[in-house]
């Protein structure tokens, strides 16, 4: 399997339940996007009884040995909320159809890929030193002056840290909290 097909794989995980939101506006079952993985912000987990992850772990066995070297990459979705200004909302006044109205005034949710690299991990180093990279994607606002639209994003924070153990001869868990 080459790097192409992993990437491929990955984009499928990444976008699930992403790609399928929403099927249209107005259905009850799609007014909370659905995807692998979403977690929250710590206080906004704890303050809801922990029912929504603030923290996540992936793991994976690796066949190599201690000479081995490893690029790690984790990839996630930035919230990214675009808003129509009052200013951009079409006059609909007129209109029988009042759900096109709220149609235009509802934020609609988007995905910006982030990306944080770990590259040239040497698996030995990992069995003694876990590497850290911290997270930091500040929060935008931005207005559109093509079409009106306010995008804002809030702003990310935390740590991606790689670790490895070793199992038995040639064969090692890699994970990352």
């Amino acid at each position: 399997m080459n790097i192409t097909q992993i990437k491929e794989i990955a984009n499928a995980v990444l976008y699930e339940g992403y790609l399928l939101y929403p099927y249209r506006t107005s259905a009850i079952k799609n007014r909370q996007r659905w995807t692998v993985g979403v977690v929250y912000p710590r206080a906004y987990s704890e303050a809801n009884g922990g029912q929504e992850p603030w923290a996540m772990r992936t793991e994976c066995l690796l066949q190599g040995q201690n000479i081995t070297r490893l690029d790690v990459a984790v990839r996630f979705l930035h919230l990214l909320v675009r808003q129509a200004s009052d200013s951009s909302v079409p006059d609909l006044t007129d209109e029988p159809s009042a759900h096109l109205w709220d149609t235009f005034r509802e934020p609609w949710e988007e995905g910006v890929e982030r990306e944080i690299a770990a590259l040239d991990l040497s698996l030995h180093d990992l069995l003694k030193h876990p590497q850290r990279r911290e997270i930091n994607f500040p929060g935008t606002s931005l207005k559109d002056e093509s079409d009106g639209q306010i995008r804002e994003q809030q702003s990310i924070q935390g740590t991606v840290c790689v670790m490895s153990e070793a199992l038995e001869q040639d064969l090692f868990k890699l994970y990352s909290d």
